[in-house]
């Protein structure tokens, strides 16, 4: 017991002179303080306080230190009870005897934090998990989550002794706020909860191993088994059933050895849960939960009929193997002999049987043209669509005829292909000369001369027009006497756009069979693809609105590697895809050479103006109106910085149509000299008309004959014949849109591509009229650049799209990134100067200097 307590002193006096004593004792008025054990047992303390004077004061505590027995001060105070002088001295001792007991004590030794554990318990019944903390301080607990404590505290430890605990309040509150960003909310008394399936899991799936980190967890018994979260695959048993051109399938699912509700793994698949829960409220995190997606709308579809499964049409059955192969853990029972044959054969890519070839084809088609016959045998042979994407230059047309040629039925009718304006007499004239028992028909010229071929075209194999006559003449070709035996988009790229009217349109020409050919499927972006496929097999990849949640946002805007596999999965078995390198080594090479140009002087005052005034324009346009909805103002203003880097005459009225004044013409002038007298003849390609005008009349003035393919240009292919017979001939000049498909001109082989277009696919169309098949020298192409421009920025949007259509046939999604306005404002940066501006302007300044120079002596 100590000698004095504080209660002593409070009983003792009044409350003012209790105050007024603590101020004396806080301020230090009480200048000593002795202590003296009497014989009684008593204890006398007295001491000397400095007030209007000093005075002495003492008193006199019984042995339990709360009573006081006897008190002196020599202050006149007579008004009862204890005066504020012995008030000061008693609290003055009892600091005093803190300290000392404090000094005491830790010369024993204090009680620190030594560690905070977290105590997990489980209410079954009300689903309920409970987390208390505490800390350890010796043999004592204690806990603060506010962290408002006493930070010392005395205590007697379990053998009697008294020792001091030092409170680690800032480790206490840490670890409260630690628990409640663990998924517990606080409920006021010191304990943490989570409650319910997905409170719970948070709880012991993210939180205590997070707060393991740092604190120890001890659950009790009735928690060990929910705290224990198991990690295990999700795997299924499939069953499938069918018949010659249909299959149904029911499915088993099971987790850690369990069997698991389909209406939990539809929730799994939905994204909607990461768990499966068990009996015992214990949690299983199912691994492959993810991959669930790749079967989500399968498992939508069987879950609204009930019974033995949901019956599919066969094709189905490829897309349901594409997307088990990404789910794992997964086994299929042996499924029926169609759907075993076709999984087999959409493998191997072919029939196990050998197509018959056509008479007339069998010795003019290469090894991998055969290959292609055989998997168009068995596309045919399962009625797939499918999409023949072949590198320009391979021979896709050549193709296309042998596999329409090839185990004819007798009794077909009429295949119908539908390309652009210019390609209509190359697929005729490739037909007469592949194929010359077939009797083909060009629907093209007026309308009486259209309806004129249609009807001789009835009893016709093959009838060939263009996608324009084809929206003149639609309601002919939606309702056919019969349904066409094939039909055939050429240049395919022309439906890329879904909402058009002709990619609308074509969708509904009944036909047995359906091909694509393009060797640019997807010029800009997944969604392409989709596009063609529904023409090729519609509904196989689903609604628009699927296909863009499924795979067209994850690739564009996540570059999502999951969602790119599994479309490539899906689609691989109806797409062939093959390159010059694989399947043609022995073509010549193909040599790419970026030629940078540098602006002229009256280019780059040209250029400079012209990009302040569209600059101003294009961002106040933005600014007001939207980056989406100012694209075509913004492509007319790169459209005006293009043509300058061109040529300025392009623009400027005003301008002299010298090739002087354009960096660029006088080096695509020098290519085209020097090609010439070496004697290789050159394809020029541009987007501008009107600069294939300039250069023609260069060329004519230094007397290079050339030849012109543009839009309105109409005997193209006497044209390509005479530039290919005739040797005085060296420069085609060619509109890259007009002339950019469908003409083998491997006679060249120096291309120069003038003008850098959006594209690089359409440029690539462009340098494989020369690069192709038939070609014996290696082709050189030319990429004419200006420095410091809107083109250098080109070339870099160039390869952001050339990854857009390697990433489906190979491995990347870097590419899948969108056109933006931070890009946009890229394109618009000034041009630095040039070392060709910056020697001209020191020509000037020398010629300015000597001018002044002469001047001066003529004046002496």
């Amino acid at each position: 017991m100590p000698l004095l307590e504080e209660i002593a002193l409070r009983s003792a006096a009044n409350t003012e002179t209790f105050r007024r004593g603590k101020t004396y004792a806080r301020n230090g008025a009480v200048l000593a303080v002795e202590t003296e054990r009497l014989a009684d047992g008593n204890t006398c303390i007295s001491g000397r306080v400095e007030g209007s004077r000093v005075y002495r004061a003492s008193f006199v505590v019984d042995t339990s230190g709360r009573k006081i027995v006897n008190t002196s001060c020599t202050c006149p105070y007579d008004w009862g009870g204890v005066c504020k002088h012995i008030v000061a001295v008693g609290l003055t001792a009892l600091k005093q005897m803190e300290k000392a007991e404090r000094g005491r004590l830790l010369s024993r030794g204090d009680h620190g934090l030594e560690a905070l554990v977290l105590r997990v318990s489980y209410d079954a019944k009300e689903d309920l998990l409970t987390l208390q903390p505490a800390g350890l301080y010796g043999s004592h607990e204690r806990f603060s989550p506010s962290g408002r404590s006493e930070e010392e505290e005395i205590v007697i430890d379990a053998d009697g002794e008294s020792r001091l605990i030092r409170r680690d309040l800032h480790a206490e509150r840490t670890c409260a706020k630690a628990v409640r960003s663990a998924g517990f909310f606080d409920a006021g008394t010191g304990r943490f909860f989570a409650r319910g399936t997905e409170g719970i899991y948070r709880a012991v799936a993210e939180g205590l191993p997070e707060l393991s980190k740092h604190y120890k967890i001890e659950p009790d018994e009735s928690a060990r088994g929910i705290t224990n979260v198991q990690i295990a695959p999700l795997s299924s048993q499939w069953k499938l059933g069918g018949g010659t051109d249909w299959f149904s399938f029911s499915v088993d699912w099971h987790c850690a050895g369990l069997s698991i509700r389909p209406e939990q793994v539809e929730r799994l698949a939905r994204g909607l849960d990461r768990a499966v829960r068990l009996s015992d409220g214990s949690f299983v995190t199912v691994e492959n939960a993810e991959a669930l997606a790749a079967v989500s709308d399968l498992l939508s579809e069987g879950a609204k009929r009930r019974g033995v499964g949901k019956r599919m049409p066969l094709w189905r059955a490829l897309d349901l193997a594409a997307r088990l192969e990404r789910l794992g853990s997964t086994k299929m029972a042996s499924p029926p002999p169609a759907v075993d044959e076709l999984l087999r054969d959409a493998r191997a890519g072919r029939l196990l049987r050998e197509p018959i070839l056509a008479p007339a084809l069998a010795s003019k088609l290469r090894p991998y043209q055969r290959d292609a016959v055989a998997w168009g045998a068995f596309l045919r042979h399962y009625r797939f669509g499918g999409i023949l994407a072949d590198e320009m230059g391979l021979g896709k047309t050549l193709e296309a005829l042998a596999i329409l040629g090839t185990e004819r039925p007798s009794g077909a009718g009429p295949s119908l292909v539908l390309c652009p304006t210019s390609l209509v007499d190359v697929w005729c004239g490739e037909v007469r000369k592949f194929l010359p028992n077939f009797q083909v028909v060009a629907v093209e010229g007026t309308a009486t001369a259209r309806v004129e071929a249609r009807r001789v075209g009835k009893d016709a194999d093959l009838l060939v027009t263009s996608y324009a006559a084809f929206l003149r003449d639609v309601e002919a070709y939606l309702k056919p006497e019969q349904p066409w035996y094939y039909t055939i988009l050429d240049e395919a790229q022309f439906v890329k756009n879904a909402a058009t009217k002709t990619a609308r349109l074509v969708r509904h020409i009944p036909s047995q069979y359906r091909l694509a050919l393009t060797g640019t499927p997807l010029e800009n972006g997944v969604h392409e693809l989709w596009s063609i496929f529904e023409f090729v097999m519609p509904g196989y990849l689903g609604s628009a609105d699927v296909f863009r949640a499924r795979y067209q946002k994850p690739i564009s805007e996540h570059g999502d590697q999951r969602a790119l596999a599994e479309l490539r999965a899906r689609t691989a078995p109806f797409i062939l895809r093959r390159t010059k390198e694989v399947v043609a080594p022995e073509l010549p090479p193909r040599l790419e050479e970026i030629a940078q140009c540098p602006l002229t002087a009256q280019q780059l005052a040209a250029y400079v103006r012209a990009l302040e005034a569209v600059r101003s324009d294009v961002f106040g346009t933005v600014e007001t109106r939207g980056f989406k909805r100012s694209r075509i103002q913004i492509l007319t203003a790169l459209l005006r910085l293009r043509q300058i880097c061109d040529h300025p005459a392009l623009v400027l009225k005003s301008a002299s149509a010298d090739p002087s004044h354009s960096g660029k013409m006088e080096r695509a002038l020098e290519l085209v000299r020097e090609a010439v007298s070496g004697g290789h003849k050159v394809l020029f390609f541009s987007q501008f008309t009107s600069m294939l005008d300039l250069v023609r009349n260069a060329l004519e003035k230094e007397k290079i004959r050339t030849m012109t393919i543009e839009g309105k240009t109409k005997d193209r292919g006497g044209l390509v014949k005479k530039f290919t017979e005739d040797p005085l001939i060296p420069v085609f000049l060619l509109s890259l849109r007009a002339a950019g498909t469908g003409l083998t001109l491997t006679v060249a082989d120096t291309v120069i591509l003038y003008d850098p277009w959006w594209n690089p696919l359409v440029e690539r169309q462009a340098m494989d009229r020369a690069h192709r098949i038939g070609q014996t020298k290696p082709v050189t192409v030319y990429k004419l650049v200006t420095k410091g421009t809107v083109e250098e920025k080109v070339l870099e949007l160039q390869e952001k799209k050339k990854r857009v259509f390697d990433a489906l046939l190979s491995e990347s999604v870097s590419a899948f990134r969108g056109l933006t306005w931070e890009d946009v404002q890229q394109l618009f940066e000034p041009p630095p100067l040039s070392g060709r501006e910056d020697q001209g302007e020191s020509e000037n300044r020398k010629k300015k200097e000597n001018t002044e120079e002469k001047r001066k002596s003529e004046r002496f």
